[in-house]
């Protein structure tokens, strides 16, 4: 620490036996530029008046290079090099901009017309440094806003102060012409020039300053440095009301711990947090953001960092933001580590008094409830798409044994005829409507003979069954289970692959899937594994039964559609019946069934609930 330019101790200050400020102990260090920061009424301009000498203090002391200066007055602060810039700009009208910068000169209105004119150019040069365009010659009075409150900031910095005083004045001005006075101070700093600016805008804190100070109800609250504190954190601890309590010390104690217990919560926020500036620059985020976002530190990053691989997301986010008002969107195709995500995003401008701050952004990962919804809508359909084939197949079911036995009729008494052929064909295609009728009509019956089924011996079955199916279509077939043995289930772990479910229902389902998954082996030679799992993750043990097979796969599109009824890619082989089917049977046991395409292949999972 180098030595203060000035130093506070113990200051206080009141107006009519109000207390105004408390306990103020403050050491402004040589060359070094401090934000004074806080909410309106915080004590912001009572600060700085008392430090420039403008107000009086009821008790404390103010030293100036480590000395003592009693009773300090705005004339002796300004002897010692201690110039102020009020937030209210009053200047001279009836002068030029050259008259207001000299006026204090000795003799310069003795001499005016000598001096007018090398006073003149030695300004514009000045003037010419920082890059200032504003007429010396013309009346002040005749000048803009912008340029008054230029000029009252430089003729301070024109007089080489040591400590120059800033009351909210840089705030009126624009990016531009701040710029221009960052530029000066930070040229001057390097001289050991110091500056103390109050501010409420916190882009003036991180742009130019090295320490802040927040100030609350008269009180400093903290002081830090600027690359140590995020921004987040400063308006926490700005606008957030402390508890009122009988002790400073059990105050300041409490005030922390509503910080930290803040700052926890927002921690901890299932959701993921982002809050930028106006410019997009990331200062704070939490836990959640950096999971979503697959990164261990996202500050100061610029917000279309994040956004490299969601680039329409961004888009549709900086139009919401750019709103300046609350707003929500949905995204559904969000990539996050390898991974599409639905995410619900809500935006929220950052406002003190009107003026904005920066932005909040809250990211909602919804993917498991889309899927949900996805599986109630998909069952709704289903269901009632099932009822009405259901009924539909009931009412064709009497029609067609009528025409069963009519066409036997005929077959009978046209021995020979030549057209028999015909005959044929049309069994064929009422079989196959047959079928269709079998499998609509199952969906329909109620549960019936419900057992304890062992679905180790129960796929060995089915092994047997489409054995000779698979070796037509040069198909083998593996089975794997951690069972000790197929056929005698005495072990406790052998009695955990029971389900209570139809025999008959459930080897209509395998059939279904093991049959499919051989017709879509492409190679000369398929691959067909079966293999039963117990699951004893969650609440209730599952058990799984997965179908692997090496041929052609399913489309990403049609993952979603498989189980729709009707809906099939291969019109001459099938009917788009029987995994609609085999979901409804499985439904009716609390079972689950789904597919995972791969790089080679499709995995079928069926989940049914174990039974000990």
């Amino acid at each position: 620490m180098s030595d203060p330019i000035i130093s506070l101790e113990n200051i206080n200050t009141s107006h009519k036996n109000i207390p105004i400020l408390r306990d103020i102990n403050l050491h402004l260090e040589k060359g070094k530029i401090y934000s004074l920061y806080g909410e309106h009424g915080s004590g912001k301009t009572d600060l700085c008046t008392v430090i420039a000498g403008v107000h009086k203090i009821d008790s404390g002391k103010v030293l100036f290079e480590g000395s003592k200066i009693p009773r300090l007055s705005f004339r002796k602060a300004l002897k010692k090099g201690i110039f102020f810039e009020d937030q209210h700009v009053t200047l001279p009208e009836n002068i030029t901009t050259n008259d207001y910068f000299h006026m204090n000169n000795s003799g310069y209105f003795r001499h005016f017309f000598f001096y007018s004119r090398i006073n003149n150019r030695k300004l514009l040069s000045f003037f010419s440094k920082y890059n200032l365009d504003i007429p010396t010659d013309k009346m002040i009075g005749t000048l803009t806003l912008q340029e008054k409150v230029l000029i009252s900031i430089f003729q301070k910095i024109y007089q080489n102060p040591r400590l120059l005083i800033l009351d909210e004045s840089i705030d009126k001005l624009t990016n531009v012409n701040k710029a221009i006075v960052y530029k000066a101070i930070n040229e001057l700093k390097a001289d050991g020039l110091t500056v103390f600016m109050a501010t409420h805008n916190i882009e003036d804190v991180y742009n130019i300053s090295d320490r802040i100070i927040i100030i609350r109800n008269g009180e400093i609250v903290l002081r830090e440095k600027v690359n140590d504190i995020d921004e987040l954190s400063i308006l926490r601890i700005a606008y957030t009301e402390a508890l009122s309590t009988s002790s400073p010390d059990e105050s300041n104690s409490d005030f922390y711990s509503m910080m930290k217990f803040n700052q926890t919560i927002l921690e901890k926020l299932p959701v993921a947090l982002v809050l930028t500036d106006l410019k997009f620059v990331i200062k704070n985020t939490n836990t959640s953001a950096l999971k979503l976002f697959q990164t261990t530190n996202m500050k100061n990053k610029v917000l279309h960092q994040l956004f490299n691989d969601n680039p329409e997301t961004l888009n549709t986010l900086i139009g919401e933001l750019e709103k300046k008002t609350p707003s929500s969107f949905y995204v559904t195709n969000f990539k996050s580590s390898g991974e599409n995500k639905s995410l619900r995003i809500f935006t929220y401008p950052v406002i003190d008094n009107s003026r904005e701050l920066g932005y909040i952004i809250l990211c909602s990962d919804i993917s498991e409830e889309e899927y949900l919804r996805d599986q109630v809508i998909n069952s709704e359909k289903m269901g009632s798409v099932g009822l009405l084939a259901a009924g539909i197949a009931h009412e064709i079911n009497n029609p067609l044994e009528i025409i069963i036995n009519c066409l036997d009729s005929i077959r009978i008494h046209s021995v020979d005829n030549p057209n028999e052929r015909f005959f044929d064909y049309i069994e064929e295609e009422i079989d196959r409507i047959s079928d269709i009728i079998s499998n609509l009509i199952s969906y329909s019956k109620p549960k019936s003979d419900i057992s304890k089924v062992f679905i180790p011996e129960l796929i060995y079955d089915i092994v047997e069954l489409i054995t000779p199916y698979a070796i037509t279509h040069k198909t083998e077939i593996s089975v794997k289970s951690s069972q000790s043995s197929l056929y005698q289930p005495d072990s406790d772990e052998e009695k955990s692959f029971y389900a209570e479910i139809n025999n008959a229902e459930l080897k209509q389902v395998l059939l279904n899937i093991t049959k499919n998954a051989i017709d879509s082996v492409e190679d000369e030679t398929g691959l067909l594994e079966i293999e039963t799992i117990l699951v004893t993750e969650g609440l209730k043990p599952t058990l799984q039964i997965i179908i692997n097979d090496n041929g052609k796969g399913i489309d990403e599109e049609d993952l979603t559609n498989v189980f729709m009824p009707f809906y099939s890619k291969n019109k001459e082989r099938g009917t788009g019946l029987g995994l609609y089917v085999c979901y409804q049977i499985l439904s009716k046991y609390n079972g689950q069934i789904r597919f995972e395409s791969k790089e080679k292949g499709t995995r079928c999972i069926i989940d049914l609930p174990a039974h000990f």
